[in-house]
């Protein structure tokens, strides 16, 4: 670090600083099911009973209110606002903001139409400023871990500000597992080793650029995820693409004598990801409601 700096010893940084009004009345906290993959917002409750735990547990969400309360279907108020980081290169900027939209799937079921929206980044603004959530591009030269985070008010689980941070050096991991399907040069002579396009016998247009298109489209629908509150499920996988909030491997089947990656990640929210998005955003839903929700699916 010391041959970049000025004098070898000193560095300058800048500081960013937001402060927040406290939002408006009519949030509704909704306590957390621990059968709902909710991330939880703890807060002590000492007007408890001394008989009960003074422990308290919320869902985390943001706040989202019908224009028109009757309908069955309606926009909300106001939307949840994310911003694309202006530095993300296409195609993966494309990738990454369709997947990040399939959250509408889910939220139309919990009855709000474009309830997740995404606009581009205004130049000059960052994501420090909570004024601005949305998914930031993270420069790699080596592996690292993407996340979705969040900040929310402690008093009732309201999000109010959320970064789903996704990391350049993805593409390149997936690119190995491309490559590590083909077989070694050594391995065969020349006449025996296939033509990639042969490898793929269920979408011949699949080729290596495809594949880390779709893994980085996947990886963005969860790290939007954990933004809209939820947690990992480590289960749902186990039907189909149940849900985008597990740690999924690529999905490759052989048929004949060919890979077949067609299929090789989700192309949109899973089964599990629509029900979460039902229970914590549904309005005006019950306990008994969501309870039902759980128990019916």
């Amino acid at each position: 670090v010391a041959a970049v700096l000025p004098d070898g010893q000193t560095m300058s940084l800048t500081v960013h600083h937001t402060f927040l009004a406290l939002p408006e009345p009519g949030f509704q906290p909704r306590p957390l099911d621990p059968r709902i993959g909710f991330i939880p917002q703890r807060h002590l409750d000492h007007t408890a009973p001394f008989i009960e735990s003074i422990e308290r547990y919320l869902a985390s969400r943001w706040r989202l209110l019908k224009k028109d309360p009757q309908a069955a279907v309606s926009e909300p108020v106001e939307p949840i606002v994310f911003y694309l980081d202006r530095g993300m290169p296409d195609p993966e900027r494309t990738a990454v903001r369709e997947a990040a939209l399939w959250w509408n799937h889910a939220f139309e079921e919990a009855g709000f139409k474009n309830a997740f929206v995404i606009k581009d980044l205004p130049e000059g603004a960052t994501f420090l400023d909570a004024r601005y959530s949305g998914i930031e591009w993270i420069n790699r030269a080596d592996r690292g871990w993407s996340v979705g985070d969040f900040q929310a008010d402690p008093r009732t689980g309201e999000i109010l500000h959320a970064v789903a941070r996704i990391d350049s050096h993805r593409r390149r991991t997936t690119s190995r597992m491309w490559q590590n399907l083909t077989p070694p040069g050594k391995a065969c002579t020349a006449a025996e080793a296939p033509d990639l396009s042969l490898l793929l016998a269920g979408d011949p247009s699949l080729d290596e650029e495809a594949l880390v298109l779709q893994r980085l489209a996947y990886l963005s629908a969860h790290e939007v995820g954990h933004t809209l509150g939820l947690m990992h499920n480590w289960a749902a996988t186990t039907f189909d693409w149940g849900s985008v909030m597990d740690y999924l491997a690529p999905n490759v089947q052989l048929k004949g004598n060919r890979f077949d990656l067609s299929d090789a990640y989700p192309k949109d929210v899973g089964s599990y990801d629509r029900l979460m998005i039902r229970w914590g955003y549904t309005p005006n839903a019950d306990k008994a409601t969501r309870a039902a929700m759980v128990r019916d699916g």
